[in-house]
């Protein structure tokens, strides 16, 4: 996650590779941001055989406080 602040907005940047976008959640509570997603597993083909699966599957979240307060809207 990377966090920019300019005189008039802040920029949250988080990569989620793997993860759809209609699965990503952003809240913000004060000045704490939530962002939860889900990664679903993939559907094997038949015949096909895993020798290494690093990309683990279920729910992601972190909560950051931001550095300044922010309007919701």
């Amino acid at each position: 996650v990377d966090v920019h602040e300019t005189p008039t907005e802040i920029r949250v940047r988080a990569d989620l590779p793997g993860v759809s976008e209609s699965d990503v959640d952003v809240t913000l509570d004060d000045d704490r941001l939530t962002i939860r997603a889900e990664r679903r597993s993939e559907t094997r083909r038949e015949g096909e055989r895993a020798h290494t699966v690093e990309c683990t599957v279920g729910v992601l979240q972190r909560t950051l406080r931001l550095p300044a307060a922010v309007d919701p809207d």
